[in-house]
């Protein structure tokens, strides 16, 4: 299963969308709750990093029955 996210730079009040959806969807995947907090505290961290410090971008997540893979793509500027 794949899912795809935009997060916009500018909408704090919707940062931690992604992360509550991919948490939704792993619960209902019947996955320990212990890799989905570990989950869904990553993607939220990163989540809110994106919205403050790079303007946004994409979260593409991959769920098969081995592993969650998570790839944050932001557009910021970099240091």
């Amino acid at each position: 299963m794949k899912l795809n996210f935009e997060v916009d730079g500018d909408e704090f009040i919707l940062a931690g969308e992604a992360s509550s959806q991919v948490k939704k969807v792993l619960k209902q995947l019947g996955v320990s709750s212990e890799v989905i907090r570990r989950i869904a505290i990553a993607m939220y961290e990163a989540e809110i990093n994106m919205v403050i410090h790079a303007n946004g971008g994409v979260i593409e997540v991959e769920i098969t029955t081995e592993k969650v893979y998570v790839l944050i793509k932001d557009t910021g500027p970099g240091i």
